[in-house]
């Protein structure tokens, strides 16, 4: 697992750093389960970082698919793990709605790990282009002839 923000430190955006909350990106669900004892809370006075004080965010590096355990929560489960979260209440008070067995992109966590509370925060529900698709628009587009 990575510590997006050590990264930033060391480079030019440096300032950023100062203003986000403590982000990881995590290869698979099993690389979280397996470094989250070593992820360290965020502890910021700024914002946007002092909006998640005792928190993290964890991106995942792959595509997972979503099964819903009841209105509230879901499991995430990608080929090597599964992960129990809960779905976070966006501000009308109305959690989202992900239909059964949807495979969701770039899905985002929020983890506070002094309570072991995990919510899905951020999620795609359309990924990279297919091989097929590609193909078909590359074969429409050299239908057109060049000028």
């Amino acid at each position: 697992m990575i510590h997006v923000n050590k990264a930033l430190r060391n480079s030019q955006y440096f300032l950023n750093e100062l203003f986000l909350p403590e982000i990881y990106s995590a290869a698979t669900i099993e690389d979280f389960l397996r470094n989250k004892s070593e992820i360290k809370p965020t502890k910021k006075i700024l914002p946007w970082g002092c909006l998640v004080n005792g928190g993290v965010i964890v991106m995942f590096e792959t595509s997972v698919m979503y099964n819903p355990i009841n209105s509230t929560k879901g499991v995430l489960n990608d080929l090597t793990a599964s992960l129990e979260v809960s779905l976070m209440r966006r501000f009308n008070g109305f959690s989202w709605i992900i239909e059964d067995e949807k495979r969701l992109y770039i899905p985002h966590i929020y983890f506070k790990p002094d309570e072991g509370s995990i919510f899905l925060s951020y999620y795609k529900t359309s990924g990279p282009q297919t091989a097929e698709t590609a193909r078909e628009k590359n074969f429409y587009f050299s239908m057109i002839p060049a000028f």
